[in-house]
């Protein structure tokens, strides 16, 4: 083994340039002088500072109005999303039951706050999966892939569930108003 002054491992400058970085770095860091550990210091603090900021709400809902768990109406496009079931809850192709949700993509993102202790406030939530009763699957069949207007109420999401909100809807009901990008023929 090897030891820390072996001349080997020591990497010498080898143009004037680098010489001149070598000297300005051992004044900067020569541990008598304290310079490092003022350099340390302020690095760490720094850290703890990102570190706070980033467990704060992001800017856009900075005192921005959070709905709540209750009756609420939300707009956004339905689509079907397919996760992986029993067995194993991993992969549909490693021979999980696919399991088919219909979720909202929401218009806009959203916040939500409980007056409970035990639920976290979500930020900036995009998506909402559906609860719907078997009837209703037929119902709304011809609503997925539009725009749609949803109505009912809002709940945590869990372990049965993929998301962390779901809507109980009490109706669903479609739009005039076309998907982002979607161009009406002129005539």
């Amino acid at each position: 083994m090897r030891s820390r002054r072996d001349s080997s491992l020591i990497r010498t400058p080898n143009s004037p340039d680098q010489w001149k970085m070598a000297d300005a770095l051992r004044q900067a860091c020569d541990p008598g002088s304290g310079r490092c550990a003022r350099w340390a210091d302020g690095a760490w603090r720094m850290l703890i500072a990102i570190a706070i900021l980033s467990t704060m709400p992001q800017p856009g809902f900075v005192g921005a109005h959070c709905l709540e768990y209750e009756s609420v109406s939300l707009s956004g496009t339905l689509v079907r999303q397919t996760y992986a079931g029993p067995p194993d809850y991993e992969s549909v192709t490693k021979g999980d039951d696919p399991r088919v949700i219909w979720v909202l993509l929401l218009d806009r993102p959203i916040c939500v706050a409980d007056s409970s202790p035990g639920y976290a406030r979500a930020y900036a939530e995009r998506e909402i999966q559906l609860v719907l009763a078997a009837n209703q699957y037929e119902r709304y069949r011809n609503l997925l892939m539009k725009k749609v207007i949803v109505s009912g109420q809002l709940l945590h999401g869990g372990a049965r569930h993929h998301k962390r909100l779901l809507i109980a809807p009490s109706e669903i009901r479609g739009t005039r108003v076309r998907p982002y990008g979607e161009q009406r023929a002129v005539r």
